[in-house]
Protein backbone atom coordinates (compact mmCIF):
# COMPACT_ATOMS: atom_id res chain seq x y z
CA UNK A 1 0.00 0.00 0.00
CA UNK A 2 2.97 2.38 0.94
CA UNK A 3 4.35 1.83 -2.57
CA UNK A 4 0.84 2.58 -3.84
CA UNK A 5 0.50 5.61 -2.29
CA UNK A 6 3.91 7.07 -3.46
CA UNK A 7 3.80 5.89 -7.11
CA UNK A 8 0.99 8.37 -7.29
CA UNK A 9 2.13 11.52 -5.41
CA UNK A 10 6.12 11.11 -7.08
CA UNK A 11 6.94 11.94 -10.30
CA UNK A 12 8.55 8.64 -11.95
CA UNK A 13 11.68 10.32 -13.57
CA UNK A 14 14.47 12.62 -11.20
CA UNK A 15 15.91 11.70 -7.56
CA UNK A 16 14.12 11.15 -4.57
CA UNK A 17 14.83 12.55 -1.43
CA UNK A 18 13.68 11.67 2.38
CA UNK A 19 14.36 13.18 5.59
CA UNK A 20 14.58 11.79 8.49
CA UNK A 21 14.76 14.15 11.89
CA UNK A 22 16.56 12.09 14.96
CA UNK A 23 17.62 13.59 18.10
CA UNK A 24 17.01 16.98 16.52
CA UNK A 25 19.45 16.84 13.91
CA UNK A 26 18.08 16.30 10.41
CA UNK A 27 19.51 14.17 7.40
CA UNK A 28 19.19 13.75 4.00
CA UNK A 29 19.16 10.48 2.07
CA UNK A 30 18.73 10.09 -2.22
CA UNK A 31 17.22 7.16 -3.94
CA UNK A 32 17.16 6.98 -7.45
CA UNK A 33 14.64 4.65 -8.00
CA UNK A 34 10.93 3.88 -5.73
CA UNK A 35 12.23 1.12 -4.49
CA UNK A 36 15.28 2.54 -3.14
CA UNK A 37 13.48 5.21 -1.74
CA UNK A 38 11.07 2.51 0.12
CA UNK A 39 14.08 0.73 1.69
CA UNK A 40 15.51 4.08 2.62
CA UNK A 41 12.13 5.18 4.53
CA UNK A 42 11.93 1.87 6.33
CA UNK A 43 14.99 2.32 7.37
CA UNK A 44 14.62 5.38 8.87
CA UNK A 45 11.00 4.18 10.68
CA UNK A 46 13.11 1.60 11.60
CA UNK A 47 15.34 3.69 13.27
CA UNK A 48 13.38 5.67 15.29
CA UNK A 49 13.48 8.67 13.05
CA UNK A 50 10.72 11.10 11.88
CA UNK A 51 10.52 10.70 8.26
CA UNK A 52 9.40 12.92 5.92
CA UNK A 53 9.59 12.55 1.95
CA UNK A 54 9.95 15.33 -0.65
CA UNK A 55 7.26 15.14 -2.99
CA UNK A 56 9.41 16.86 -5.79
CA UNK A 57 12.57 15.03 -7.79
CA UNK A 58 15.46 16.31 -7.88
CA UNK A 59 18.43 16.46 -10.82
CA UNK A 60 20.96 15.39 -8.06
CA UNK A 61 21.86 14.73 -4.45
CA UNK A 62 20.81 18.12 -3.19
CA UNK A 63 17.33 19.05 -2.30
CA UNK A 64 17.50 22.75 -3.18
CA UNK A 65 14.97 24.53 -4.67
CA UNK A 66 17.48 25.16 -7.87
CA UNK A 67 17.51 21.41 -8.13
CA UNK A 68 13.75 20.43 -7.84
CA UNK A 69 12.90 19.26 -11.19
CA UNK A 70 10.28 17.57 -11.70
CA UNK A 71 6.56 17.52 -9.52
CA UNK A 72 3.37 15.71 -9.58
CA UNK A 73 1.25 16.77 -6.89
CA UNK A 74 0.35 20.06 -5.65
CA UNK A 75 -0.63 20.76 -2.02
CA UNK A 76 -1.44 23.82 -0.42
CA UNK A 77 -1.28 24.28 3.87
CA UNK A 78 -4.37 25.67 5.57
Amino acid sequence: MKKQFYEKVLPTQGVYCVTGIKDGKAANRFARTLDGLLTLIDELDTGGANVFVALNSFSGFSRKGDDAIFARSFFVDL
